[in-house]
């Protein structure tokens, strides 16, 4: 059985479910979307770090078209 905005609460405070117990379950609802997001949000970057650590670049030693190693330097010219 479901209960209706305007039947009483099942809490037995004798209000009305809309004013009583409905707008808890909408803030329950809230946070609950809130911190699935996160935890989504959190497995995403998490799940990228691994793949590129996975795939070993090294986005710092990356050179561009016709650059030479410089031996005496130590680096890219």
């Amino acid at each position: 059985m479901s209960l209706g905005r305007n039947d009483s609460c099942h809490c037995g405070s004798g209000k009305k479910f809309k004013a009583c117990c409905l707008n808890a379950r909408s803030k329950l609802s809230f946070l609950t979307k809130i911190v699935m997001l996160s935890v989504l949000g959190m497995l995403v970057v998490g799940v990228s770090l691994i793949y590129i650590n996975a795939r070993n670049i090294d986005f710092s030693t990356q050179t561009g078209t016709g650059q030479v190693w410089s031996p005496e330097h130590n680096h890219y010219h």
